[in-house]
């Protein structure tokens, strides 16, 4: 999976994919709809870095680089997960994506893709924040 397909794969769950903790914390809602109060780009809630479910608190157990559930820990065995009907989806490590194949996602197992996803956050987030 190359940066451009992933890019498409995280916008075609625009308002359907929902970020959650390993720790079965919600972390926001994938939405470019910054008024949606459960947006992850929406600065009053879940983008919000004093927020503690923000993975936006760079000091947070969600947001650090050190936190156990963070996205941007690249050491964290267990990041935060995107699910679409409840389902998991991927799970976002700053520095890689983890994409289970249908026999995996039965028994929750996911096969590691490794991809550097720091370009392609920046660029969904200027084009979130342009709409």
């Amino acid at each position: 999976m190359n940066e451009q397909s992933l890019f498409a794969s995280l916008l075609s769950l625009n308002n359907i994919g929902q970020l959650y903790a390993d720790d079965e914390t919600f972390l926001g809602l994938l939405s470019t709809d910054s008024w949606n109060d459960l947006s992850i780009i929406n600065p009053r809630t879940y983008a919000n870095p004093y927020t503690l479910d923000s993975i936006q608190n760079k000091n947070g157990l969600y947001g650090s680089t050190h936190g156990l559930f963070s996205p941007y820990n690249s050491h964290s065995l267990t990041p935060p997960w995107i699910l679409v009907d409840g389902q998991p989806v991927i799970a976002v490590k700053s520095s890689t994506v983890h994409v289970p194949t249908q026999q995996q996602q039965s028994n929750l197992q996911a096969q590691e893709i490794q991809i550097q996803l720091g370009s392609v956050l920046e660029q969904a987030q200027i084009l979130l924040c342009q709409r």
